[in-house]
């Protein structure tokens, strides 16, 4: 079952709300339930579960979707960024503005049968992990971290201590 142009329209509308209240988010993503003509609102986020985020986003969701819209939103998920699904969705897709369709794929133990990916970006922690830098001069690369870009994770320099 495809959404109309004019349901993504509102998704997109809600993402934005939602970036302007919770600036955490690193992923928005409805996913349609099993044999049904349902979809999850999933968002996800450093520490966004909490019930102050259910709520206000909650709250958006019913000033943008009205009576037999809402029906097709039955459940909002809310997950940390450090969910494997989430971190699996992050990892394979970057997307910030228009959407990209997921059909018939497992990320993680997670069946997606239909989905539409409205945003994913690493979060700010992850994007720090993996950060990657140039060596400067008077630092020592341990050799096992070297990637083959040259480049390496920030968090496994090591200052070289060579009188």
């Amino acid at each position: 079952m495809e959404l109309d142009i004019t349901i993504l329209e509102k998704l997109k509308g809600l993402l934005s709300r939602v970036l302007g209240i919770e600036n955490r988010v690193s992923l928005f993503v409805v996913i349609q339930r099993e044999n049904l003509d349902t979809w999850d609102l999933v968002f996800a986020g450093n520490n966004i579960r909490t019930k102050e985020n259910l709520d206000a986003i909650l709250r958006q969701v019913r000033t943008i979707f009205e009576g037999d819209e809402l029906l097709k939103f039955p459940r909002l998920i809310l997950l940390d960024s450090d969910n494997n699904f989430v971190k699996g969705i992050n990892r394979a897709f970057a997307i910030d503005g228009g959407t990209i369709r997921i059909k018939n794929s497992q990320i993680d133990d997670v069946f997606i049968k239909d989905a539409y990916l409205l945003y994913s970006k690493k979060s700010v922690l992850e994007s720090r992990k993996d950060q990657e830098i140039q060596p400067k001069e008077g630092v020592k690369i341990k050799s096992s971290v070297t990637s083959a870009s040259g480049k390496v994770n920030i968090n496994e320099l090591t200052k070289n201590h060579e009188k």
